[in-house]
């Protein structure tokens, strides 16, 4: 079993150590963007927009209200206010929409490809669309016009 681990992990690092540096950087999500060309595909429906998360935040929100109103005091001490405060301070952590993480994700990807890789962005939620002027070569004109466009999309 170690042997053949060590072969893979041999063979890994040549595979890497042989390709050019440019292939491996150009990525979307992990998967590798080819030179010939790469058709980004972008969520923008309103399950992006972290309805549920932003209840669930709003929920947080009050019960940190409820366990600072309650703390120090005699329903503070109790074992459900103990609870209450327990929970406000260990509670979830602020969540990132998920349509800011798919922006972030492909600005990163964007910035990562070679010049003159041809490149569209398309979206969808309720019908799919192309961004305006299609399949266009990477280079800088265009990549200014696609983190703009990038940048000005929401959940809808």
């Amino acid at each position: 079993m170690r042997i053949l681990r060590f072969i893979v992990t041999f063979i890994l690092g040549a595979i890497v150590l042989i390709l050019p540096q440019a292939a491996l950087a150009q990525q979307y999500y992990g998967v590798p963007i080819e030179n010939g060309g790469v058709a980004f595909l972008l969520d923008t429906s309103g399950s992006m927009d972290n309805r549920a998360e932003k209840i669930e935040a709003v929920a947080q929100s009050l019960l940190r209200g409820i366990a600072a109103g309650i703390k120090g005091t005699a329903a503070g001490q109790s074992k459900i206010g103990q609870a209450l405060i327990q929970k406000a301070e260990h509670g979830m952590p602020p969540v990132t929409p998920k349509l800011e993480s798919a922006r972030k994700e492909l600005m990163h990807a964007l910035d990562s490809l070679a010049p003159g890789t041809n490149f569209t962005i398309i979206t969808f939620g309720d019908h799919a669309s192309e961004w305006p002027g299609g399949v266009r070569p990477a280079n800088p004109s265009s990549m200014a016009l696609a983190r703009e466009y990038v940048a000005g999309l929401s959940a809808a």
